[in-house]
């Protein structure tokens, strides 16, 4: 991931050759082809989210968005579908990350120029965001990571998941520096309205919230030997 991040110009170049790899052989789709046995079509299905989770989370560390949407998942496209083998929970929590990046990318987009349509994007993401939230898997909520509900979960795993709620928590920071970045180039007497309109007391608020949640993770992956070398990627 470090070599990613520093060259990460090359590294979107390389994730876009992946993708058109991925569309020029219908893997994006959610189909498996005939002619390919379960076992590679889950490995496919790997590589691909993995390719679409690094361009996203590149594009949301950089703040650069490719021209190329990648052929980005509805609810459903990054699922594991039921012409593949038998899944493990690793492929869940992939599908979850891949979720979450792909909203970040989606804050990234957020254009004020055209107020009434930002507002209504504004809306729909704090609404994107909350449902991932409420969808998350039981296994994969905060609350059922300790031993004994989930002794069959490793500590890699549990680590994993533990900073998929950070990437969570990231989005919503984001989203409110992002929406504050806008409002703060609007001319001065169309910001009282279009804050209200955003909701900004309350985006505040839950960023407060999520930074707070966020050091209590990174207190208890300290605690148990979970943070590494690696951990600015986390900051």
């Amino acid at each position: 991931m470090y070599h990613v991040l520093s060259r990460a110009t090359a590294a979107l170049a390389y994730v876009e050759l992946g993708m058109s790899f991925c569309r020029k052989h219908g893997i994006h789709t959610g189909r498996r082809p005939s002619t390919m046995a379960s076992h590679d079509w889950l490995a496919a299905r790997r590589a691909w989210r993995c390719m679409l989770f690094i361009g996203t989370w590149i594009s949301a560390t950089i703040g650069y968005v490719s021209g190329n949407d990648w052929d980005l998942p509805d609810g459903s496209n990054c699922a594991v579908h039921e012409d593949s083998i038998d899944s493990g929970p690793e492929d869940l929590v992939q599908i979850q990350m891949v979720r979450i990046a792909v909203l970040k990318r989606n804050i990234l987009q957020l254009n004020i120029a055209l107020p009434n349509i930002a507002v209504h994007t504004v809306h729909t993401i704090a609404y994107d965001l909350q449902k991932w939230h409420q969808d998350l898997p039981l296994c994969m909520q905060l609350s059922h990571l300790n031993e004994s509900t989930n002794p069959a979960y490793n500590e890699e795993l549990r680590y994993t998941i533990l900073l998929c709620h950070c990437l969570y928590l990231g989005a919503i920071t984001l989203f409110y520096r992002r929406t504050a970045s806008l409002l703060a180039r609007l001319e001065p007497d169309r910001v009282p309205a279009i804050s209200q309109a955003f909701n900004m007391e309350k985006l505040a608020h839950d960023s407060v919230v999520a930074a707070r949640q966020t050091a209590s993770i990174l207190g208890l992956l300290l605690s148990q030997g979970g943070i590494f070398e690696r951990c600015w990627i986390v900051l």
